[in-house]
C-alpha cells in the first residue's frame, strides 16, 4: 500500500503512529509512506525517525532528466542493516555509498573553485 502524506499532517503529533495501527497489512505486504514536504536533507523530522525507509528525491537530478530521482546518498532503509539482507549486498551497498559520497564531496569542492 503506497500512502502520500504532506508534511504538515506528517509531523503532526500522533499521527504517523495513527497510520501505523490504523493500517491492516498482510504478511507479505507493508506500508509506504510517500512524504511531501521540505526538511534539512538528512535531519528528517522526529516523527520520521521512525520510518523502516525514507525515499529522498533529488532536485539536481530532476533537472538532469535522471529518473527516479532518488537521492541514495540521503535515502535510507532499516532493512540493510539485517540479516535479511546477505552480508555480500550490506558491504556493496555500503561501499557504493561511501564512494557516492566521495564524489559528491569532490564535485562540491570543484564547483567552489
Amino acid at each position: 500500500m503506497l500512502l502520500l502524506v504532506d508534511s504538515q499532517l506528517a509531523l503532526k503529533e500522533g499521527v504517523l503512529p495513527y497510520l501505523n495501527t490504523k493500517t491492516i497489512t498482510t504478511p507479505g505486504a507493508s506500508l509506504t509512506l510517500l512524504f511531501h514536504g521540505h526538511y534539512t536533507v538528512g535531519a528528517e523530522p522526529e516523527p520520521l525517525t521512525v520510518l523502516d525507509t525514507v525515499i529522498t528525491f533529488n532536485a539536481a537530478m530532476i533537472l538532469q532528466r535522471l529518473y527516479p530521482a532518488i537521492d541514495p546518498l540521503w535515502s535510507s532503509a532499516t532493512l540493510l542493516e539485517t540479516d535479511q539482507v546477505e552480508l555480500q549486498h550490506r558491504q556493496v551497498a555500503r561501499q557504493v555509498r561511501r564512494l557516492l559520497r566521495q564524489y559528491a564531496d569532490l564535485h562540491d569542492e570543484y564547483e567552489k573553485n
